[in-house]
């Protein structure tokens, strides 16, 4: 058997200025790994994960940037064949993205430029040494002996990541605006202007057609590719320039830019992003979960049937429930198996949300047992895509890590956080069921519209009053920074008196209640902030969380023409 690995994942894709970029980055990802897959051919290999693709176009990253393989029973591959295979097909991948980027050079400068053939060779020396293929190679004999070399091949693998050698990387000029790592192919000043604006190609450098963005004023104005002050590597060169390579590359691939955060958002200035991990995947692929699946599999049987039902979902269902329950303007960035990366508007992700991860554990998902954690944050859209991102990821861990306070449940967890302009960040992790069976994000679906059509809009403000002095704070002191990150996390203790609080919550939202409402049961509402008070790691971050629901509610009330959206 034989595994292989192409990357770096986080980092490459992280570094991102324009939504444009953060797309490519997980597309060249996966067309690399089809690309890879396809060097295996299906007569003398047998693709354990992930499931092959079907041809045709598609402009939504896919494939995992991991694929297993076995040779067939029939294969004659020896041992020293089968490494060179790999040392092959792991050249071929390197070659193929040397030719992307090299070609972003030929997309956005003149051929009589007299910089054109070295800036040619640079993009490919720094696609060659930016991109990392590691591979491992195990034999075994027999289904029987399937577990045991396939823990092995990951040993292998992990000890080869371990040993990549860091060649030398000599930097003379400007460091690249977007990933800040490698030399920029062009610099600043007087003379590189002259150039660019004397051998950039207008639809790069000169005509500002490529999207709408707000400037620093909140004007908004169209922009070219590759914005005035931007100096770009070889590599990020490449990834903004991608989209032009598919489209000669792949036929029938005719999809448009990527949107801005600014036509997500749609009018708005908020745009929400959501990120998803299937939970225990370890398990589900080392065969832990096969001796509780009540169809008797054998080892390899086992590890296609979960890569068919991953491919299954991400290829088949993720981008319809963004799409259909997102919206028009909800984009799919990613979906390669239980990873899952979409731009929203903020006034839906919540239904999103919900509809992706009751669908993973389910009969249209990997399995009605299984389970997945997920992380949205609604960022201002002016926000540096790259902070957002990283702080998406940090967030995800934080649902990853949750454990009910009872001790009983952990993971299948949602976080998530609203990210003000003014650096202030309101942050919440719920379990995605409650201690009676219910799931959390109907009923946070149903406080939203009941807050925007029930309650007043000083109900948040009259609930944190009340809570804050019984934790020992004020709604001022709500939030403290943590040190030298500029993060703003929940601070403070429980309130254990269960009573105590039902009473007064009942007795808030009587108060709230809009003038002439009768419909509310407001003893039955009080109950069910309790009972999720009781799953919440605090009091405060349970008052984060109807801050959060609170914002929500604006955003959905101003696409309805109502009032502008702030923060409480």
């Amino acid at each position: 058997m034989a595994v292989m690995s192409i990357g770096p994942v986080q980092s490459f894709i992280a570094a991102s200025r324009k939504t444009e970029d953060l797309w490519a980055g997980s597309y060249i990802l996966s067309h690399l790994a089809a690309e890879a897959l396809k060097s295996f051919p299906e007569d003398e290999f047998q693709a354990v994960s992930p499931k092959r693709p079907n041809d045709g176009a598609t402009d939504i990253a896919s494939l995992p940037n991991r694929i297993l393989l076995v040779t067939q029973p029939e294969s004659t591959f020896t041992a020293e064949q089968l490494a060179q295979k790999m040392r092959t097909v792991a050249k071929y991948v390197r070659f193929q993205f040397e030719r992307i980027c090299a070609s972003a050079v030929e997309e956005a400068f003149e051929r009589s430029a007299p910089f054109f053939d070295e800036f040619k060779q640079k993009a490919k020396h720094q696609a060659a040494a930016a991109i990392e293929v590691f591979w491992a190679i195990e034999p075994f004999h027999g289904e029987d002996g399937f577990d045991r070399a396939k823990a092995v091949l990951e040993r292998r693998l992990a000890s080869a990541k371990n040993d990549r050698v860091f060649g030398p990387d000599e930097q003379n000029g400007a460091i690249c605006t977007v990933c800040g790592e490698r030399e920029a192919l062009w610099g600043r000043g007087g003379s590189w202007s002259k150039q660019l604006e004397q051998y950039g190609k207008r639809e790069c450098f000169g005509d500002p057609v490529d999207r709408e963005e707000r400037d620093v004023s909140g004007s908004v104005r169209r922009v070219s590719r590759i914005r005035e002050g931007e100096c770009l590597c070889g590599v990020c060169l490449g990834k903004r320039m991608a989209r032009n390579f598919y489209k000669r590359e792949i036929p029938g691939f005719a999809f448009p830019s990527f949107p801005s955060t600014l036509d997500i958002a749609g009018g708005g200035t908020y745009v929400a992003f959501l990120m998803m991990d299937g939970d225990d995947m370890g398990g589900w692929f080392s065969g832990e979960r096969r001796s509780r699946h009540p169809e008797p599999m054998s080892p390899i049987r086992w590890q296609t049937w979960v890569s068919d039902r991953l491919a299954r979902y991400s290829r088949q269902r993720v981008d319809l429930i963004v799409r259909r329950f997102g919206g028009e303007r909800a984009k799919t960035v990613y979906a390669g198996g239980d990873d899952v990366l979409a731009i929203l508007p903020p006034e839906r992700v919540l239904q999103v949300a919900g509809e992706l991860r009751k669908t993973f554990g389910s009969a249209d998902g990997l399995d009605p047992s299984a389970t997945s954690s997920i992380a949205l944050v609604i960022a201002h859209e002016k926000a540096p895509l790259s902070h957002v991102l990283k702080y998406l990821r940090q967030l995800e861990k934080r649902a990853k890590a949750y454990r009910s306070p009872d001790g009983r449940r952990h993971k299948d967890a949602l976080a998530i956080a609203v990210m003000a302009r003014s650096g202030e960040i309101h942050e919440a992790v719920v379990p995605w069921r409650l201690e009676s069976g219910d799931w959390t994000v109907d009923r946070l679906n149903r406080w939203v519209d009941d807050l925007e059509r029930h309650l007043s809009d000083t109900f948040y403000y009259r609930f944190a009053e009340a809570f804050m002095p019984l934790v020992g704070s004020s709604v001022s002191g709500m939030f403290r920074k943590s040190a030298g990150a500029g993060r703003i996390r929940p601070t403070g203790d429980r309130v254990r008196d269960d009573d105590l609080m039902r009473t007064e919550l009942e007795r808030l939202i009587r108060r709230s209640l809009k003038t002439g409402e009768t419909s509310v049961d407001a003893g039955r509402y009080a109950e069910e902030l309790v009972e999720l008070h009781a799953d919440m790691s605090s009091t405060i971050e349970w008052l984060h969380l109807i801050s959060i629901l609170t914002f929500i509610r604006r955003i959905r009330k101003k696409q309805k023409g109502g009032s502008a959206e702030h923060v409480v």
